[in-house]
């Protein structure tokens, strides 16, 4: 029944799609290679004493922003890592909290929204939080040049 029917030829896979899979899923089969490999993974099983230096490292490369845009500060707090197969677990992290000065939190997370490239933060208690977990070292730069434009606006 599922070899007549007319959406089985365009939902089958093709041969690179079949090769990325299967090339994914061997290195999955060696633990330590699939932690240096796979971004994703990196970022789950990140120590909170690594995640701290990072924030510290972004707070050193923004300096100290005179700005009455908003204030800057770390703070502890917990990513979720959602859907697949972890729903449902919640890891400590250490965050970047931006708190409204005159930029409320929303306008402060839409500029970040909208900065090039986009920067995704959340807003919880009025304040913008970014986790540092989800930033690659690559990516510090960027993050900290923005946060100082935005505290130029």
């Amino acid at each position: 029944a599922i070899r007549k029917n007319q959406l089985s030829r365009a939902l089958r896979i093709d041969k690179l799609t079949l090769l990325a899979l299967e090339e994914t899923l061997r290195i999955y089969r060696d633990e330590s290679a699939a932690i240096k490999e796979i971004p994703t993974l990196q970022m789950i099983l990140a120590p909170y004493e690594q995640l701290k230096s990072k924030a510290r490292r972004l707070l050193r490369m923004i300096g100290k922003p005179d700005s009455l845009n908003f204030g800057l500060h770390l703070a502890n707090g917990t990513s979720k890592v959602g859907g697949g197969a972890l729903p449902l677990l919640v890891i400590p992290t250490c965050l970047i909290a931006l708190v409204p000065g005159r930029l409320s939190a929303n306008t402060i997370e839409q500029k970040l929204r909208d900065y090039d490239p986009p920067i995704i933060s959340r807003v919880e208690k009025d304040h913008v939080l970014l986790d540092v977990r989800t930033v690659q070292d690559s990516e510090l730069k960027v993050l900290a040049g923005a946060i100082r434009s935005l505290a130029g606006c």
